[in-house]
């Protein structure tokens, strides 16, 4: 499948850009890119095209980095999560086993730890 054609309008240029993804999303990014260079260029007095455009890019960049590094804060933090209630089911069902009758059932009571 060849890559759709989109036309978009960045910062008073029109570009056309070749994307295996739909018009609508590669519309949004150009929006996107345009909105930080036209914020960029309001708060500059830059006036060259290419130096808007790479202090946009630049700012783009920080934000990606930033959810980046927050999206593996909370990866780290479900894996411990994780980690700390299975081995409160591995203790619980030992301790099952050591102190229940054949056939009685003990309930399991799962609680959230504090800071969570």
């Amino acid at each position: 499948m060849d890559p759709a054609k989109t036309t978009v309008r960045i910062f008073g240029q029109e570009y056309s850009v070749r994307a295996d993804t739909n018009a609508e999303h590669v519309r949004q990014v150009a929006e996107l890119v345009d909105e930080k260079m036209r914020e960029v260029a309001s708060r500059s007095s830059q006036v060259s095209t290419i130096r808007v455009a790479i202090l946009a890019a630049l700012n783009l960049a920080d934000e990606l980095v930033s959810l980046r590094a927050g999206e593996m804060r909370s990866v780290d933090e479900l894996q411990t999560r994780a980690l700390q209630l299975a081995n409160a089911l591995e203790a619980r069902l030992s301790s099952k086993e050591d102190s229940t009758a054949p056939g009685v059932e003990t309930p399991l009571r799962v609680s959230e730890s504090e800071g969570s």
